[in-house]
């Protein structure tokens, strides 16, 4: 088993860190609105689970006790984070 930190963010999140997708989709308002679970997750992330951004797409890991798709990748920041809703 391997682990990584995660957290929850609002819409608005995204937008204001300017965080470039690599691969993928952001989090989007139905993805919100529908409980939907769904995880974008760092480059980092990826390096440490996948061979490559689209080989996360579409994935499903598991969160504590919820298996999530994996719908985006992003850039990696000084502060990189897995995103989870």
């Amino acid at each position: 088993m391997k682990n990584v930190n995660i957290t929850s963010a609002s819409q608005g999140y995204f937008k204001a860190k300017k965080l470039g997708m690599l691969a993928g989709r952001s989090l989007q308002d139905n993805d919100y609105k529908n409980f939907s679970r769904v995880i974008v997750i760092y480059q980092m992330v990826v390096k440490k689970f996948f061979e490559t951004n689209e080989d996360a797409l579409n994935q499903v890991v598991t969160v504590g006790n919820n298996d999530c798709r994996v719908i985006g990748v992003y850039k990696n920041t000084d502060t990189a984070i897995g995103f989870l809703w």
